[in-house]
């Protein structure tokens, strides 16, 4: 060890001046001044955060007194870090003793020299008489001596109170600091910290004297940093030096040799072992930083450590996920390494990619081996990544990789022509796509049965487009006929496009049929993801089937699951027939956000395809809200669309219907009649079940308001009978209810007739949206409420109706009513002002709102809310744990044994996370032996699934490979929505908190006193104190 110099470098103990330039961080310095109680903040980042700038300005800001020392290399040595940091004290605590004895051998006796000195600093800092007091060690990743760190640990165990100690580095390895995390007294603030946002560089650009940037300017410097604040000061105070740079986003080598090259050296690269340096140079060609690829690619096997120890080390090395063990490269970091890579680049590139094929990772193999330039290699993974990327709507990226390979004299090769018409398809250029097709259907007939069947599948797309079902579905039926040939996905795009035929052709029976088959194919042939995503398509054929509760409850259950999307690019999106449902049951903001969504989801991606359906639902949903103008500018645009390409004519005059009613609505009943009247008659001729149903019922509303009630009458009973031959029984309640109001005079016996078949058939699937918006059928729900058919239906529709139409209905209800039908509506419309009053329709809020209520009013309310769908159960879990089942007749759940009870509250709380059988036995059964543990968990879980099978949840709870996974769909929970809003708590009203207070008081779980319930019982209190 080095003798104790007598001298003292000043700069080591005084803080660093601080440019005038330098962004103030008000937000991390009242972070550490404002929180009382807190003693110890640790400052760790990589180099050029501004973590000494942070420590000055904390000091300098609070006009306190404060201890500075600057720590080097060199004071990795007791007695040097011990002189110095008595120093620092002397040299800024007034009548400070540096009287201390250093005359002790710290080289025989260094752990008594570091007791003593400790003893002795707290003595004299005790008689110090002054408030808070800052020690700032900065840089302290330099310290590594085993006597420094003992001594440190305990000073921080005696510090004194008016001591905040502020430790500065890339890292503080070594000191404990678990204990001051515990009691609170620890403020930790790390690189997310400290990474400028954009609004900090622009605060930050603003202090600068730097020629003026626009706003693209800014985002391509800002982005390039990724937040980095050393890298935004070098951009801004060397901006005239790389003004091109900055101004054309185009990479300089100037820029990064002289600047952050030379950083990266003297700062970071130079200080790392040999090993960890080559070990970062073959990673650098790596994207996403996984513990198998590095060690495939560097061959080093100890990936995880030097990782690991990269992270702790704040060496430009980000951990993304510790589960998954995923890491990620500061860019500029990242193009030094590659930079010194120089000529092995290529195949650390052909090692990635090599890697990434024998995962089965097509499109990373691809783009990592085109970077390598080995072209051969690449068009054999081309023929599974080309297609891939395509089905996933990654167009730009796959026409890149095409024009790689046409300058590469690989234009002709099939699989590139295949994956070229397949792009065609997807952007609407059919005559194109069919040019390439009819070569590749032959080439591929003798060669390939798995290209083959892709072909045809593409080509069954084009005639789905020209509106030719019946070829459509024998194309694609010769696909499944090969499904001992072909891959997965092909096989279940097959099933799902015949499915599609068949619900075109109004068959929807046999679209059941299909999907059921094509779920037990695939399930059987082991391809258990392929299965749930037919099974989601089950949502569109049970929607047309008129069977929502089913659509939804499929929907709802397949998107909990949270699988990765195999294709983007379906020819219907079920999440617009989703949004229809929502649409039909009155839920329109809901429905408007999932259209829109779908809309820029498919404007983003390029894929125009299908967008005119979309179009086609906003226009009827705008119709809905009484917006005519927005309705009649979104048919339009389907109608356009449909211009374009293609003969799907019969959709065409569909959205003609559409229009006819639209002007109609606006009091043009003369040139609606026209327009719907000419293309009903087109559509009759072209045979389409289906869409003559709906142009029907349209036409039919027109003429109503024509004043041609018998050409109404004619329309109607058609679109019924239609109906129901047809199986599309959707249209038999809206049909019937138009009928009801057009008999009321001539036939009251007919009327009551089409009265109960429309609400019956309406009410068990919450169908309201009909009602809401013709006013043709007022009628009906006044002969509903004269007969008392379906009043809880009638009162969800009477509560969302404007007063006009309620006048209207009171007016009717004189008419054909008594005196006790109008008290009953009064009734209603009371009753529903009382309940619903000052609750904005939103579900989240009335539910809490129930606690106010009584225990027995509370499904009873609950139903007057008007929810998407009744829900299959009802949970309440602050206070204790309840569970209320609407669809049942007991209308709460009876708990056979306490156990059961606590699996299925611990299930709920772990709403979609997979669960070991380990896990459970030890979070539910912790004192009770393993194998006595399991023989009850199994009677318990018999039990639940009891209890959900009655409830109609059979499908929540799924056995999987490691245990369980309780899923949510059909379930309404307070803690669901406290944790789903309390994210947004800045943009809560104080009513809402008010009512998330209400619960929580009363206690998460309060009857279930087992450990992991205790511990989300304190969780939720942090949670009200979030709140207050």
């Amino acid at each position: 060890m080095n003798k104790i110099q007598p001298f003292v470098i000043k700069a080591k103990i005084a803080p660093p001046v601080i440019s005038i330039n330098m962004l103030k961080r008000d937000n991390l310095i009242n972070r550490v001044q404002q929180l009382r109680g807190k003693r110890i903040t640790t400052i760790t980042a990589p180099g050029g955060y501004g973590k000494t700038v942070l420590a000055s300005q904390i000091v300098k800001y609070s006009k306190k007194p404060f201890v500075w020392y600057q720590i080097d290399k060199e004071d990795n040595d007791p007695a040097i870090f011990f002189y110095y940091f008595i120093k620092a004290f002397s040299e800024f605590i007034k009548d400070f003793d540096m009287g201390f004895n250093f005359s002790h051998n710290i080289d025989k006796d260094a752990n008594g020299v570091a007791y003593n000195i400790v003893t002795f600093l707290i003595s004299e800092i005790e008689k110090i008489n002054m408030g808070r007091i800052y020690v700032v060690l900065d840089d302290f990743h330099f310290i590594q001596d085993k006597i420094i760190i003992k001594f440190l640990n305990m000073f921080l165990k005696y510090m004194p109170e008016k001591i905040h100690l502020i430790i500065v580095g890339r890292s503080c390895l070594g000191v404990d600091l678990a204990k001051s995390k515990a009691y609170g007294y620890l403020i930790e603030l790390d690189k997310s910290n400290l990474m400028f946002s954009y609004e900090d560089f622009i605060s930050f650009y603003n202090l600068q004297p730097s020629f003026e940037l626009d706003e693209n300017q800014c985002k391509n410097i800002y982005n390039r940093s990724e937040g980095w604040p050393m890298a935004l000061n070098i951009f801004l105070q060397e901006s005239d030096k790389y003004y091109s740079y900055i101004k054309e986003s185009k990479e300089s080598t100037e820029y990064k040799e002289k600047v952050f090259f030379n950083f990266f050296v003297s700062q970071v690269f130079n200080d790392l072992s040999e090993s960890i340096q080559s070990f970062l140079l073959s990673i650098s060609v790596i994207d996403k930083i996984t513990l198998d690829i590095c060690a495939y690619v560097s061959g080093n096997r100890n990936a995880e450590e030097i990782l690991n120890f990269l992270v702790e080390n704040n060496v430009f090395i980000n951990r993304l996920s510790t589960k998954e063990k995923v890491y990620s490269c500061h860019q500029l970091f990242r193009e030094f390494l590659q930079e010194k890579l120089g000529n092995k680049i290529n195949v650390m590139y052909k090692r990635a990619g090599e890697y990434c094929y024998s995962i089965k990772k097509y499109s990373e193999a691809m783009e990592y081996l085109i970077k390598s330039n080995n072209v051969d290699y690449a068009i054999e993974i081309f023929k599974f990544a080309g297609i891939e990327s395509v089905r996933n709507v990654r167009l730009k990226t796959v026409e890149r990789w095409l024009a790689y390979f046409y300058t590469s004299n690989y234009k002709d090769n099939e699989w590139v022509l295949l994956v070229q018409s397949y792009i065609y398809v997807y952007k609407g250029m059919f005559s194109k796509a069919e040019k390439l097709l009819n070569y590749v259907i032959d080439y591929f007939y003798k060669s390939d049965t798995c290209g083959h069947c892709i072909a045809l599948m593409i080509q069954a797309r084009i005639l789905l487009y020209r509106h030719s079902i019946e070829s459509y579905i024998n194309t694609v039926e010769v696909v499944i006929s090969k499904s001992d040939e072909i891959d997965d996905f092909t096989l279940y795009d097959a099933f799902i496009q015949k499915a599609y035929g068949h619900i075109i052709k109004g068959d929807i029976s046999d679209a059941i049929v299909t999907l059921k088959v094509g779920i037990e194919t695939l399930n059987r042939r082991g391809s258990d993801r392929f299965a749930i995503f037919i099974q989601r398509y089950l949502t569109v054929a049970y929607f047309m089937n008129f069977e929502y509760c089913k659509a939804i409850h499929y929907y709802e259950i397949t998107n909990s699951m949270s699988l990765e999307e195999i294709n983007l690019t379906e020819c219907f999106s079920v999440d617009l027939y989703a949004a229809r449902i929502y649409r039909d049951m009155g839920r329109l903001e809901e429905a408007k956000k999932m259209m829109e969504k779908t809309i820029r989801r498919k404007e983003a991606l390029g894929y125009v395809e299908d967008i005119f359906a979309v179009y086609y639902q906003l226009a009827t949903l705008y119709r809905d809200i009484g917006d005519y103008e927005s309705a009649m500018k979104y048919a339009n645009l389907s109608g356009e669309l449909l211009k374009q390409g293609g003969n799907l004519m019969e959709i065409a005059y569909l959205v003609r219907v559409l229009k006819g009613l639209i002007l109609s609505d606006k009091g043009d009943t003369i040139q609606g009649m026209k327009i719907g009247e000419e293309a009903l008659l087109e559509l009759i001729n072209a045979e389409s079940k289906f869409m003559v149903e709906v142009a029907y019922h349209s036409v039919g509303i027109i003429s109503i308001r024509a004043d041609k009630i018998e050409k109404a009458k004619i329309y109607f009973e058609n679109g019924y009978k239609l109906s129901q031959k047809s199986g599309v029984k959707s249209m038999i309640p809206v049909c019937a209810g138009f009928l009801a109001g057009i008999y009321i005079e001539e036939n009251y016996e007919k009327s009551l007739f089409y009265t109960k078949q429309s609400l019956e058939l309406s009410a068990k699937q919450n169908y309201i949206q009909v009602y809401i918006t013709n006013s043709e059928m007022n009628e009906c729900l006044v002969i509903g409420l004269i007969h008392n058919i379906e009043l809880d239906f009638i009162s969800k529709i009477i509560y969302k109706l404007n007063v006009d139409r309620k006048k209207e209905i009171i007016k009717l209800l004189k008419r054909y009513g008594n005196e006790e039908c109008l008290e009953k509506l009064h009734k209603i419309i009371k009753l529903d002002e009382k309940i619903l009053d000052d609750v904005d329709n939103k579900i989240d809020i009335a539910f809490l709102k129930l606690y106010g209520e009584k225990e027995n009013c509370f499904v009873e309310i609950f139903k007057k809310l008007n929810p998407p769908f009744t829900p299959c159960i009802i949970v309440a879990c602050f206070g204790n744990f309840r569970i209320y089942a609407p669809l049942i007749e007991e209308g709460r759940i009876k708990w056979r044994t306490n156990k059961s009870k606590e699996l299925l509250a611990y299930f709920i709380d772990n709403k979609d996370k997979e669960l070991s059988t380990e896990v459970i036995l030890t979070d539910v059964w912790q004192d009770v032996p393993v194998d006595k543990a399991r023989n009850i968990f199994y009677t318990n879980i018999a039990l639940v699934r009891q209890i959900l099978k009655k409830c109609n949840l059979s499908q929540n709870l799924q056995k999987v490979q490691s245990g369980y996974i309780f899923r949510g769909s059909g379930i309404y929970c307070d803690s669901w929505i406290i944790r789903e809003k309390i994210k947004d708590i800045e943009n809560l009203d104080d009513r809402i908190k008010e009512k998330f207070l209400d619960a929580l008081r009363k206690g998460y779980l309060k009857d279930i006193y087992s450990e992991w319930a205790i511990e989300q019982r304190m969780e939720y209190e942090k949670l009200c104190d979030k709140i207050l």
